[in-house]
């Protein structure tokens, strides 16, 4: 994470990937408020319950990402 930029963690299916899940572990412990964005399918907020605040995309296509990218930046 960069000083003073917004914390924002991609992840894909952490609740499938046990590599990946503890990944996510340790980025939020440090940085418990970050933004955690997941592209993976299916997935739900039960799935990543130490996450505070998530943004399911359903997929990591072009168009998911736009969408993202949109909504993170207000454009």
């Amino acid at each position: 994470m960069l000083p003073g930029a917004a914390d924002v963690i991609l992840v894909g299916t952490p609740h499938a990937d046990p590599e990946q899940a503890a990944a996510l572990d340790a980025l939020l412990d440090a940085h418990p408020d970050a933004l955690v964005v997941c592209l993976g399918w299916p997935a739900g907020p039960d799935d990543l319950p130490r996450a505070r605040r998530i943004v399911f995309t359903y997929g990591d296509a072009l168009p998911n990402a736009t969408a993202l990218a949109g909504l993170l930046t207000g454009a």
